[in-house]
């Protein structure tokens, strides 16, 4: 099974990856929205709080109304900035916009790590701690 979502250092790239969250990490019927700071190794940050996600790829950052109903991430209108994207980012920036767009599945596991999608498109996140301002 695959992964969907892998940002390098240099450029944002979709690429699949090996990996599955079924079993015993499966969500429980009527999860709550996982709210927090989370992050992907490779720079995608997502912050899910009050109703609301806001994200931020190498290129944009984008938010929207989010809600969890039936086990699933249900966005309402994505807004994205448009910062000057190289054309060799747009489409793995896409591919980010479609992934949300689809109002994928979610598994919480162990409140540290969060998995979004299904077999074929996931996206591993795990909880990055909360910055205040001094």
């Amino acid at each position: 099974m695959k992964h969907l979502v892998s940002l390098s250092s240099a450029v944002l790239a979709v690429a699949l990856v090996a990996g599955c969250a079924t079993g015993q990490n499966a969500a429980a019927p009527g999860a709550a929205l996982p709210a927090g700071n989370w992050a992907t190794s490779d720079g995608l940050t997502v912050k899910i709080l009050d109703g609301q996600m806001l994200a931020s790829t190498q290129c944009n950052r984008f938010g929207a109304p989010v809600s969890a109903q039936d086990n699933r991430l249900v966005f309402g209108t994505i807004k994205a900035d448009s910062r000057a994207c190289t054309a060799a980012m747009m489409p793995a920036e896409n591919a980010v916009m479609d992934f949300f767009q689809s109002n994928p599945p979610f598994v919480l596991k162990d409140r540290s790590t969060l998995v979004i999608g299904s077999e074929g498109q996931q996206i591993t996140l795990k909880r990055t701690p909360v910055v205040l301002p001094k």
